[in-house]
């Protein structure tokens, strides 16, 4: 009987070894990229209006029902409507804010953009206006992602999303 004991205290602390080994293995590391969000794109042109700077634009759904897109709207307080964050993702590095946050308050926000219920879920689309030199963070390629933040501004749980990396000579 004692053996038995013995056995299940064995297992047991096999089990957790194996979990937390299993945990350890599946973190990323601080400095790579989150996962782009399905659906959530960023493109990068050249701004016709300042050519000293880019233009940034990112698009997306945040997925849930229409009438669940609707009542996020309606129910928006003051302060709240959407972030966007540009990093830059440096392997090796902690990834760094490029520039200060770019919010927008209410919805569908300013010129520029929009933040509107459709069928499947809350549409994002804004264009950002960024230096050059700010997205030439570093001697070599320069890689950048965006984080969006849709933020309710009542005290219920932010939506994030983030889009998938580019690269390039900035």
């Amino acid at each position: 009987m004692r053996g038995l004991k013995y056995m299940g205290t064995l297992i047991g602390s096999a089990a957790m070894v194996a979990g937390v080994v299993g945990m350890a293995v599946g973190v990323a590391p601080a400095s790579a990229a989150p996962q782009s969000s399905p659906g959530v794109t960023l493109a990068i042109g050249d701004d016709p209006a300042n050519p000293a700077n880019y233009v940034l634009m990112v698009r997306g759904t945040f997925p849930m029902s229409e009438g669940d897109a609707r009542d996020r709207l309606s129910h928006l307080a003051g302060g709240g409507g959407m972030d966007y964050v540009v990093y830059a993702d440096d392997p090796g590095e902690n990834d760094g804010v490029i520039g200060m946050p770019h919010g927008y308050l209410g919805a569908p926000g300013p010129a520029g953009g929009h933040l509107i219920p459709v069928p499947n879920g809350l549409n994002f689309f804004r264009q950002i206006s960024v230096p050059k030199d700010d997205l030439d963070e570093d001697d070599g390629t320069d890689e950048v992602y965006v984080k969006v933040r849709f933020v309710p501004g009542n005290g219920a749980g932010d939506l994030r999303a983030y889009t998938q990396p580019i690269s390039g000579g900035f």
